[in-house]
């Protein structure tokens, strides 16, 4: 018998998965049945528009696409659980996304977010690697540490 979970997706079988059914976006909002990759691919694309918007001084307009970012990247998920689309391929590519997400936002903020990123991206490898889902959730700090540089 094997230890790796029947879809192949890391941590199907822990805690965070009965966290998840907790959600409130996957378990009760109306989402859309659409492929969950291009929800992904979504939420690339906001990383640029974030730092397009914060070199021309945007702020508040930049922290939004961080917002929208992030937002995307959890509907992706939610989306794949919903409609059953979950799988490894997915995961893989969800993670890769994440990641270069984090490239573009973390580039200009010196190197205590470099390092985060640096660390997540080890981190992802070893996930992927080993089918254990362990990442650190750097992005929501940083959403908060960016409204804290906006609004101050």
């Amino acid at each position: 018998m094997s230890n790796q979970p029947e879809t192949g997706i890391p941590g199907r079988n822990t805690l965070a998965v009965h966290i998840r059914k907790l959600n409130p976006i996957s378990s009760s909002w109306p989402l859309p049945d659409i492929n969950p990759t291009l929800v992904s691919l979504a939420s690339l694309v906001f990383a640029p528009i974030f730092l397009m918007l914060h070199l021309a001084e945007l702020f508040w307009m930049a922290w939004i696409a961080l917002i929208m970012n992030f937002l995307l990247d959890g509907f992706d998920g939610a989306i794949a659980r919903k409609f059953k689309r979950e799988s490894f391929q997915g995961w893989v590519i969800d993670s890769v996304f994440d990641r270069l997400s984090e490239a573009v936002i973390f580039i200009l903020f010196g190197p205590f977010w470099i390092a985060l990123f640096i660390i997540n991206s080890g981190l992802t490898v070893y996930s992927i690697r080993f089918h254990r889902n362990m990442v650190m959730p750097v992005r929501v700090f940083f959403i908060i540490f960016y409204f804290i540089r906006v609004a101050f």
